[in-house]
């Protein structure tokens, strides 16, 4: 079985700071936020991966997931998947509290035994890496779709919307792109540096 797994759909990592800025200058653009779904669905949902979505728990529970911090830009379908991190959003802020992910990848092998693990989701350098390296280290075939991270809205804000189809070498050639003069290409060598120790993103 193969997995696309989102993390932390939740509504104040789609609003606040950075990613917020990004989100209201698509949609002054007239870009639609639903591509985020509609790249989600096409890439896996209809190519036969089980879609989950990773939501911090309740507080009172941590078995249970905290369905009520959903984004509304998040359309999750009645054959997908939810799990609880184990870690309330409270306690992650104000405590600076990481889900287990190795209990987390525990769990899904349980449940899916998947042969191929993605990732999207929040935030891509933070919870995403972190439960990304985990999978990697025990041996799951691990990617991230750096187009359903958060960078979706920074991208979607400055080049237009994300084609539903794009190959991992097509991605890494956006990236590269604007880098021409010696003083980028410098800070280009630092990001592959930076990729190199982490197989799972897309190599430039």
């Amino acid at each position: 079985m193969k997995v696309f797994l989102y993390c932390y759909p939740i509504q104040e990592y789609f609003t606040e700071g950075v990613v917020g800025i990004s989100l209201r200058n698509c949609q002054r653009q007239g870009y639609d936020i639903n591509r985020l779904n509609e790249i989600i669905d096409h890439r896996y949902r209809r190519q036969g991966y089980m879609i989950y979505w990773l939501f911090f728990s309740i507080e009172a529970d941590r078995e249970q997931p905290d369905r009520i911090t959903q984004s509304p830009y998040i359309v999750i379908d009645q054959h997908d998947k939810v799990m609880a991190s184990g870690v309330s959003f409270q306690a992650h802020t104000t405590q600076d509290l990481y889900p287990d992910s190795d209990k987390l990848i525990t769990r899904l092998c349980q449940d899916r035994n998947p042969e191929q693990l993605v990732l999207g989701g929040f935030h891509q350098w933070d919870c995403v890496d972190r439960l990304a390296a985990r999978a990697f280290a025990r041996g799951l075939l691990t990617t991230v779709d750096e187009d359903t991270t958060e960078l979706f809205f920074s991208q979607t804000s400055l080049l237009g919307p994300i084609p539903l189809n794009r190959s991992r070498e097509e991605f890494g050639a956006m990236l590269i792109a604007d880098y021409h003069n010696q003083s980028e290409l410098e800070i280009l060598e630092i990001m592959r540096q930076h990729r190199r120790s982490r197989p799972w993103l897309v190599q430039l």
